[in-house]
């Protein structure tokens, strides 16, 4: 596969790129829930 910016690329190489931009959102995701829960009015 000849990816548009990296160039050519194995089946293996794609799958890793995927999951670790997939990983990169899950942890803008986590912090920003942590962000929002540490700014809440703690529970009564």
């Amino acid at each position: 596969f000849t990816h548009p910016r990296r160039g050519q690329m194995s089946g293996r190489a794609i799958l890793m790129v995927v999951m670790r931009h997939a990983a990169e959102h899950m942890g803008h995701a986590e912090l920003t829930r942590d962000l929002l829960y540490a700014n809440l009015p703690a529970p009564n």
